[in-house]
């Protein structure tokens, strides 16, 4: 796996989705988070079960590709670092294909199929299940030595394989925040009529303060 350019990758049973993580997923849809993405709402028992995306599979390969640049220089303001390359979902299913391939020629009874993040699998529950991952309370997943900055894909496989006993990621506090990164400084008026700088962060949404910012240990459900 780390020949196809994963940073970390792991093995998880392909037991059905927690009911806790799928309670999870029901408030974030019924918050209507998934704004245009219809197809979340009908896929919905896809996530449950993935049997429902491949039949008899017994075992789920996570793997994790960072995609932060190398150079903080090379980095656009109005662009997100991940839209800046080819399509991953393309590119992914073309890194993992060859391994896909090769558990095939070793048991030639099994199947595999290769998912990314367009397909209804959770795949930020199979990362922190297998122990790559550990979830942040933004929602987003971090992985040692990569940060949030990751593409996750799955391979999913029918044969049963011995499954090593991991134990969560104790993430309790982030790397400081590399200098130059590229908000957008917006000017906002206050009631004094004095002016102050805000960062903001691509999507609007959310302020990052500067420096270190510290994270309880998420709990992980499983």
């Amino acid at each position: 796996m780390h020949a196809a350019g994963a940073c970390a990758w792991g093995l998880s049973s392909a037991a059905d989705t927690s009911t806790t993580d799928l309670a999870l997923l029901d408030r974030w849809l019924d918050s209507g988070r998934h704004a245009s993405m219809d197809y979340m709402r009908r896929n919905r028992g896809l996530f449950a079960t993935p049997s429902a995306m491949l039949e008899g599979v017994k075992t789920i390969i996570s793997a994790a590709f960072a995609y932060r640049p190398a150079d903080q220089s090379d980095r656009h303001p109005l662009f997100a670092d991940y839209a800046r390359g080819a399509d991953y979902h393309k590119a992914l299913r073309r890194r993992l294909k060859p391994a896909a391939t090769a558990l095939q020629e070793m048991f030639p009874q099994s199947r595999t199929r290769i998912c990314v993040d367009s397909a209804p699998v959770r795949e930020k529950y199979f990362a922190i299940r297998c122990g790559i991952a550990a979830p942040l309370r933004n929602g987003l997943v971090a992985v040692p030595g990569a940060g949030s900055k990751v593409f996750l894909a799955e391979i999913l496989w029918t044969e049963e394989t011995a499954i090593p006993a991991t134990e969560p990621i104790p993430l309790r506090r982030l790397p400081p925040l590399p200098a130059g990164l590229p908000w957008r400084r917006h000017l906002r008026r206050r009631k004094r009529g004095r002016a102050a700088m805000s960062f903001i962060s691509h999507d609007r949404t959310r302020r990052r303060p500067a420096g270190r910012y510290s994270l309880r240990q998420a709990r992980v459900w499983m």
